[in-house]
């Protein structure tokens, strides 16, 4: 008897707990509505206001020079008379703030040399000022950069501040002979250039550079330019560099990509004593372009940490490098073993 009692109260004391909170939900329910009926006539009062402004009233085109014009002015008069007053911290805040635009974003401040592209009787130094200072005009950055104005001082740590954002890319060929210009071989041009005149530190403050070496084009033997290569030891931010081995997909002389690699061996070591943490891709899809993918050999993580584990490795590399068909099957068994040790490699010897 006691127990149908209390399965009685037990029932009893469930439905009074439904029904509770069946009215503090309709409570709810019935308060957001009341929201959104407030939202909803404040935005009508918005749409009424606008559509009450004249078009005159509107900046146009000119208005909007003008303002800019007159930004740019003031930019200047406190670039000469004022910018000493604030910390430097506070200064790159501010050049954060000015160098920001939308459709410098598109471009993922992205700014390629291509070797191929300096023409007959130009020099790699004159082509890199040229591409940098367009770069430079697509945000109207330039319009900020002219000493004749403003404090030189100001407008060096500005463009600083934007070389911040760049992530550099030097293109070319795998090779260095009479004909061709490895792309390595615009390092020097790129650390000497002077966009608009400025003095700009490059080494302190370039934080992504990217060496894209292709080996699609015409058969024979890579060469390097290390003394190029070795100029970047003097960068300040010691995970700037990425190198990239492209186009193996569509080459006819697979060997180019061995060969890349193991003249690239011993500056990487060099490098990596020196606290620098190199990347080394190689994307196998067909096309072969530069992207990251699942089909991007990571080739630095079976390089090891030192030469002699690298020589190691290197006895377990195909003796016909030569042959397409053989050099492809090597390196995706290295992506095979890329996806099965996931994301960390350790430093045991790679045997395939």
């Amino acid at each position: 008897m006691e127990e149908a009692i209390q399965s009685v109260r037990i029932a009893l004391l469930t439905e009074q707990m439904a029904v509770q909170r069946k009215l503090e939900l309709e409570q709810e329910e019935e308060n957001v509505y009341k929201a959104i009926s407030i939202l909803q006539n404040r935005l009508h009062k918005i749409h009424q206001t606008r559509s009450r402004i004249p078009e005159s009233h509107v900046m146009t085109g000119t208005l909007k020079q003008a303002a800019a014009a007159h930004s740019r002015q003031l930019y200047y008069e406190w670039s000469r008379n004022y910018h000493w007053k604030l910390p430097r911290e506070l200064r790159d805040s501010i050049y954060r703030y000015v160098t920001a635009d939308k459709r410098t974003y598109v471009h993922k401040y992205s700014i390629s040399f291509n070797a191929w592209g300096v023409r007959n009787q130009e020099s790699y130094t004159d082509y890199i000022q040229g591409r940098f200072e367009a770069w430079f005009r697509k945000p109207k950055i330039d319009l900020l950069l002219d000493t004749s104005k403003g404090n030189r001082q100001v407008i060096q740590e500005l463009t600083e501040a934007h070389i911040q954002r760049i992530r550099f890319r030097l293109e070319g060929n795998a090779r260095s002979d009479d004909k061709k210009i490895g792309c390595e071989e615009l390092i020097p041009a790129l650390f000497s250039v002077k966009p608009f005149g400025i003095n700009v530190d490059l080494f302190a403050n370039m934080q992504q550079l990217i060496i894209e070496f292709d080996v699609h084009y015409d058969a024979g033997s890579s060469v390097l330019n290390k003394e190029c290569l070795h100029l970047l030891q003097n960068l300040r931010c010691k995970t700037a560099i990425t190198i990239y081995i492209t186009r193996f997909g569509m080459t006819n002389a697979p060997q180019d990509a061995f060969l890349i690699l193991d003249h690239l061996s011993d500056w990487y070591f060099y490098m990596k004593g020196l606290g620098f943490e190199i990347r080394i891709k190689m994307p196998l899809n067909r096309r072969g372009a530069m992207y990251e993918g699942d089909e991007t050999v990571e080739l630095h993580r079976f390089l090891g940490d030192d030469i002699g584990y690298y020589e190691s490795w290197k006895a377990t590399w195909p003796k016909q490098q030569q042959k397409s068909k053989t050099a492809k099957i090597f390196f995706e068994q290295l992506l095979k073993l890329q996806r099965e040790m996931g994301p960390t490699l350790g430093t045991g010897k790679v045997v395939l």
